[in-house]
């Protein structure tokens, strides 16, 4: 369930990106000439291509309203970097007064605009940090005997998704060495308890092999 005030700074940009993409793409040359001063092919070719780009991140973020923000710390962040750099350049056009051949006062309204969309996602991140890295923890290449105890601890300090894909045997150098002394349904029967100590992933690393897995393919939801 997404939050109020993020779904209201989520909603914002979508605004804000639709505006500019429908600028780009359907009022290509007025846009430009008012916001750059002239116009020409390549000018019309590349904005296009960024407001095709301000169009897939409206889809992108109509799909985390419905979906959640967890895991999206690809698309926030992209996002937040695109606008930080764009606000910045227009605030080196202002600071050094270099307006091109358009005007500051169209360069200041563009850099008010990005520079607040800027904040209100940045504080987006600080609100929903730990929902969009909470990525699983793996307890892997471990000790069928030890994976227990570790889910156990993973279980009591993060709150996300973990997973256990252990070995079934040991290293010793120059080969791996395999221990079979376990069958599938003894593998069944550790699994069973680390599901119910939380794990929500389950695998299998060295030596867990095809029988062991359909063993603990029962407990599938």
């Amino acid at each position: 369930m997404i939050k109020k005030i993020d779904l209201f700074i989520i909603i914002i940009n979508i605004i804000f990106f639709a505006y500019y993409g429908i600028q780009l793409l359907v009022f290509t040359d007025e846009f430009a000439l008012n916001n750059l001063g002239f116009f020409n092919h390549a000018v019309a070719g590349s904005s296009e291509i960024i407001g095709i780009i301000f169009l897939s991140f409206v889809i992108a973020l109509i799909t985390i309203i419905f979906r959640g923000i967890d895991k999206q710390s690809p698309l926030i962040y992209c996002i937040f970097v695109l606008q930080f750099l764009v606000s910045i350049n227009f605030w080196r056009y202002i600071i050094t007064n270099s307006p091109g051949e358009t005007n500051l006062q169209t360069i200041s309204i563009n850099a008010f605009l990005f520079s607040m969309i800027t904040v209100l996602n940045l504080l987006l991140i600080i609100n929903n940090f730990k929902k969009i890295h909470n990525g699983p923890i793996l307890v892997a290449h471990s000790d069928i005997k030890t994976t227990g105890k570790a889910i156990k601890t993973a279980r009591e300090n993060f709150d996300g998704a973990i997973g256990a894909y252990p070995n079934k045997g040991y290293y010793e150098k120059p080969h791996w060495r395999f221990i079979d002394d376990m069958t599938p349904d003894d593998y069944l029967n550790e699994v069973k308890n680390w599901v119910k100590d939380g794990a929500q992933i389950i695998g299998g690393c060295c030596g867990i092999g095809v029988d062991e897995i359909k063993a603990i393919s029962i407990l599938k939801n």
